[in-house]
């Protein structure tokens, strides 16, 4: 709700981007130079002087000062005479740049403030008051590259993460080889605490890590490095945990052979936790690995099994573990089945389109997997849901439905998509019932039944939720070579933890080269391991690497007088070196003392001249920079932290990578954003792609060939699903632009996005924007999208025209904070907008139809038109497609004979046809009524007369309305698509925050 609350803060910053406009004769406006007779203001645009050289600048007023913010707005660096960056977030001038901060800047100011918080201007805050309005920032010479003392002594440095300063006493009284520091204030008083901390005077001692005797083995370890006479020994490896004790990491081989590999697993009451989280090496262990969800696998679809015969290595007893750290056969998820419990999918997660699919209420939660039930009362209110969460184990148990066999239940019988029923793990099936055509024909009721495949399909998760324990009916134990074992047990896990796992009493340890490390060592410098073995520390080691002699002296980091003196004598960097601590505390300070500011939102600068002025700019120039300036909020409100990152190089350049889109860049295919920025349009876009050259003109052999308007496979890199039959792109090109990353704006700048006619009959279910990488969510929609859909969040569209478009004008799933604003919405077949699950959305200024009202095809066009690549690769891979021969019992058909590829030239006839007459003109009803000329010595000619005369009504919608069961200007839904009928769902399944 904060970050909705940021977000809404934006509508008024972009706003005022209008401010002033209502008289258009108007072409230049004042700006002020500073905040003089100003009121406080956080938004506030002041030039600092005349001319072109000096930009316009966004800035907070305080007390009549000027907040001087790199964060903010990167433009105050054309303000310095240079800048360059000395530590994450401390910026200053260059090395040979000796200034102090009034002379930094270019247009001099009389007066100056810190503000560690970057919103205040307080000439009583402590921090001011040695300097009053000539108070500045100004790094230690350390901190600018001079190496006078004391360079080294870590504990007298700032703190990294909060820019904490400290300084060191230098008292004679004080202990040999100590340093007492404190911690200085700089940000907040409450911080103002000595804090006794004590470091030896060699910087770093091993007090904290180096205690006994520590081995350092390296991975990989080659025992035959250490000695050539060594030979490889075996060692035994159980195959399961059965007669063990429950430990958190044991090794097993469920087999003999090379084909099973060795595992990492839990053991708990001799069970095995099957966790691919934990060892992705567990796949090995089953017959075929598909991922339905992000965290649901399974079979693949042509695998109908239960879950032992899932596994390659069939298990004897079975249970579930949710948390994947448990395995209690008296968990009550384990009641039914005892020690046969195991995890299945419902039809629904596996592909089988039965119904509840569509009942997105009945469907399990995105992010915890709580599956859900819907009542099927007949009492219950016609088209209207009431779903049920379920107790899965991991979430509230006293506020989710419990019940052993749903099976029994009247009211509850009804799954949507759930990826962890449990099931009967040996459950019996037969081949009548292994298709996925008899899995069609079921009612809700046979679902539930025993006999679960191809229905239900085995499941399990791979994020650390949803595991299956196992167990074998004996134990064995299998020989392994002991390198391979050794190996094994110095691998990471696939949740990144590193194993503690120690060579037992099955390793030799008298193979394992030893290295002894005394004081003499480290005389030089660092002691690098470069070579597997076992080091041992022999004696306290006191790293004091070519320490030189005499004594250590302190140094103060703190501010100094903004307008301080400095000479051409001490302005060098020789003289930095030569200098004693005393020195460094007087008002001469530089180059010893170079001036600083930071750049993200912290340790700035208030400064003000001694005079305001105004001056003249265009109109369109202070627009444009409120316009940016907003954008800059926008694209940056969830990287404040991340301005934070060490690696990070500050740079003057806008925070925002711009992008230009011409129509040149949608020629083949799918405009896909995946980088944050802004993405301006520069020219109207119309959406055509991989049109057949000279289309409009007619006469082409076929205008439904593989590649026309449709992505083959050797664009499956750019487009996943292209020639094949899943993932996003298998139906087409299903978007003109979309929106898979966050924090963008997308600036059509003014112009329009549409189909093209054409386009709009050859991809009936398109968005003109998308704001996902997958127009279904899995579960969802006629066939599998993705298993790991990407959803956008901080999105901003604007300012043009969202004109002809096949089903949606703007769509997404999962969105969190949308601003849709100052748009044109017509011409959309079903959707204007449409948003499914979201978390903050602002429609403003946007205006929503008419909507389409010419469709002059009919549905089967589409539905034809979608089937024909499945059907082209079944003939070019399929031996039995090809030769198959079919016969329908339609009237005149019955005695001819048809093979795949005849009906796929038929249908692609009919198809030209139809496109011909409804795009390009060719009056085919002319031809075929025109019984005064001759076609039967054209025999190709004659055959398509036929096809239309027969077929026309098929395809041709004669009364011309546009064909939906829906229509919507503004949709804004629940999570997921929504076909046939409303629900009650829970929190999780709503969307939040709308502002209109």
């Amino acid at each position: 709700m904060q970050r909705f609350s940021f977000y809404l803060s934006l509508i008024g910053l972009l706003a005022s981007a209008s401010e002033g406009d209502e008289d258009s004769s108007v072409t230049m406006v004042s700006v002020p130079n500073s905040c003089i007779g100003r009121e406080d203001n956080d938004d506030a645009f002041v030039k600092l002087a005349d001319g072109q050289s000096f930009p316009l600048v966004q800035t907070k007023c305080r007390n009549e000062f000027m907040i001087v913010d790199l964060y903010r707005d990167k433009a105050w660096a054309d303000y310095f005479i240079s800048m360059r960056q000395y530590h994450y977030n401390l910026m200053g001038p260059k090395k040979d740049h000796h200034v102090n901060w009034q002379e930094w800047m270019t247009v001099p100011q009389d007066e100056f403030l810190i503000s560690p918080d970057c919103n205040a201007c307080d000439a009583d805050h402590e921090l001011n008051s040695r300097y009053q309005t000539q108070s500045a920032y100004y790094m230690t010479p350390v901190a600018s590259g001079c190496t006078q003392l004391p360079i080294g002594r870590i504990g007298c440095d700032m703190d990294w993460h909060t820019y904490a300063c400290r300084v060191c006493e230098s008292a004679e009284t004080r202990e040999p080889g100590y340093w007492i520091f404190f911690v200085l204030q700089l940000n907040d008083h409450r911080n103002n605490r000595r804090q006794l901390v004590h470091i030896t005077d060699n910087a770093v001692s091993l007090f904290a890590f180096l205690v006994g005797s520590i081995a350092v083995r390296a991975r990989s370890f080659n025992a035959k490095e250490a000695t050539d006479n060594h030979e490889e020994t075996l060692v035994s490896v159980p195959n399961s945990c059965v007669g063990k004790d429950d430990s958190d990491d044991t090794i097993v081989k469920l087999a003999d052979g090379q084909s099973f590999p060795l595992v990492r697993t839990k053991c708990r009451n001799e069970f095995m936790i099957v966790d691919m989280h934990h060892d992705a090496s567990w796949e090995d262990y089953f017959v075929s690995m598909r991922q339905y969800h992000y965290n649901l696998m399974g079979p693949s679809k042509d695998d109908h099994v239960n879950w032992q015969e899932w596994m390659t290595v069939p298990q004897d007893e079975f249970l579930i573990s949710p948390d994947c750290n448990s395995c209690d056969a008296d968990f009550e998820l384990n009641g039914k089945y005892k020690r046969q419990s195991a995890y299945y999918m419902t039809p629904v997660a596996s592909g089988c389109t039965q119904l509840p699919i569509g009942r997105i209420g009945c469907d399990m939660d995105w992010h915890t997997y709580s599956c859900r039930v819907c009542e099927t009362s007949v009492s219950r209110v016609p088209g209207y849901w009431l779903s049920y969460e379920v107790y899965n184990g991991l979430n509230d148990p006293d506020t989710t439905l419990h019940f052993m066999d749903e099976v029994d239940e009247e009211n509850f019988a009804k799954y949507g998509l759930c990826g962890f029923t449990v099931r009967d793990a040996k459950a019996e099936h037969s081949a009548e019932i292994d298709t996925f055509e008899h899995c069609k024909t079921v009612t809700h009721e046979d679902v539930e039944g025993e006999a679960i495949m191809p229905r239900r399909k085995p499941s399990m998760g791979q994020d650390g939720r949803f595991c299956m324990c196992v167990k074998p009916q004996e134990y064995a134990e299998f020989q392994v070579a002991k390198e391979q074992w050794r190996e094994k047990a110095n691998t990471q896990t696939e949740g990144g933890e590193q194993q503690q796992q120690q060579l037992a009493s099955d390793t030799d340890d008298d193979n394992v080269a030893e290295y002894r490390l005394y004081q003499k060592d480290f005389e030089k410098g660092t002691y690098r391991i470069q070579k597997p073995g076992k080091y041992i520390v022999m004696e306290d080691i006191t790293f004091d690497f070519k320490a030189p002699d005499g004594k250590i002296w302190p140094v103060w980091l703190y501010g100094g007088d903004a307008k301080s003196a400095h000479s051409l004598i001490t302005d060098t960097f020789e003289h930095c070196k030569t200098v004693t601590h005393e020195d460094l505390e007087d008002d001469v300070i530089l180059p010893r003392r170079k001036p600083s500011m930071g750049h993200d939102g912290r340790f700035c600068m208030c400064v003000k001249p001694q005079e305001y002025a105004e001056f003249q700019v265009p109109k369109e120039q202070l627009r444009e920079k409120r316009e940016s300036i907003a954008d800059v909020k926008f694209l940056s409100q969830q990287h404040h932290e991340n301005d934070r990152d060490a690696n990070k190089e500050w740079s003057s350049e806008s925070a925002i990578k711009i992008y230009r889109l011409y129509q040149k860049d949608f020629e083949k295919g799918t405009y896909r954003i995946q980088k944050p920025g802004k993405y301006i349009v520069m020219e109207d876009i119309t959406f055509d792609f991989k049109a057949p050259d000279g289309y409009m003109d007619g006469g082409l052999d076929t205008y439904n060939g593989p590649s026309d308007w449709w992505p083959t496979y050797d664009q499956i890199e750019d487009y996943p699903g292209a020639g094949d039959l899943r993932d996003p792109y298998f139906l087409g090109f299903w978007a003109g632009i979309t929106i898979e990353a966050d924090n963008v704006i997308l600036e059509l700048n003014h112009h329009s996005l549409q189909m093209s006619e054409a386009l709009f009959y050859q991809q009936s279910f398109f968005a003109l924007i998308s704001l996902t990488s997958q127009v279904f969510l899995p579960g969802q929609g006629p066939g599998f999208f993705g298993a790991s859909p990407i959803a956008a969040s901080n999105v901003m569209i604007r300012n043009g025209v969202l004109g002809l478009t096949s089903h949606h004008a703007i769509q997404g799933n999962f969105n969190k904070n949308v601003l849709l604003e100052n748009l044109q919405i017509y011409d959309f077949k079903t959707h204007g907008i449409q948003l499914n699950g979201f978390d903050g959305v602002t429609i403003k200024n946007v205006d929503v139809g008419p909507n389409r009202k010419l469709d002059m095809l009919t549905p089967y066009y589409a539905h034809m038109k979608a089937l024909l690549p499945t059907y082209r690769m079944m003939v070019e891979n399929e031996p039995a497609a090809r030769d198959e021969c079919f016969q329908f019992r339609s009237e005149g058909r019955y005695h001819t004979c048809y093979t795949l590829q005849d009906m796929i030239d038929t249908v692609q006839t009919l198809l030209d046809m139809a496109f011909e007459y409804v795009v390009v003109g060719v009056d085919w009803d002319a031809k075929a009524s025109d019984s005064g000329q001759d076609h039967n010595n054209d025999d190709k000619l004659q055959k398509k007369l036929d096809l239309w005369t027969n077929y026309r009504s098929v395809l041709i919608n004669d009364h011309q309305s546009t064909q939906t069961a829906t229509l919507y200007g503004i949709f804004l839904n629940y999570i997921g698509s929504n076909v046939i009928g409303w629900y009650a769902g829970s929190e999780n399944t709503k969307s939040h925050n709308v502002v209109m």
